[in-house]
């Protein structure tokens, strides 16, 4: 019962985390909004992946939300290195 009580807390916790960069994701705009969104996306699809698990949805977690969990992340990660080579082709310009 303790592992329960653990594990649905930390889902409840990580589904709640994700309100920071939706939050953030309003009061900004440009690539940064697309990478916050990304990142709260994750978090919440993260969170329910767990709350699924513990709550005995074992197949839909597992061979649904958690690939779903898997893609986004990746996604962020190319975006996130998308946007930082960007960055610095425009500090070479500049600096040229």
């Amino acid at each position: 019962m303790e592992d329960f009580n653990l594990n649905f807390l930390s889902g409840i916790m990580i589904i709640l985390i994700g309100i920071i960069p939706t939050f953030l994701a309003s009061k900004t705009s440009g690539t940064i909004k697309i990478l916050l969104v990304m990142l709260s996306l994750f978090t919440m699809v993260h969170g329910s992946y767990h709350l699924l698990d513990i709550l005995g949805f074992e197949f839909i977690a597992d061979s649904i939300i958690r690939p779903l969990s898997v893609v986004i992340l990746m996604i962020f990660g190319i975006m996130t290195l998308m946007v930082k080579r960007k960055n610095v082709m425009k500090r070479r310009t500049i600096k040229q």
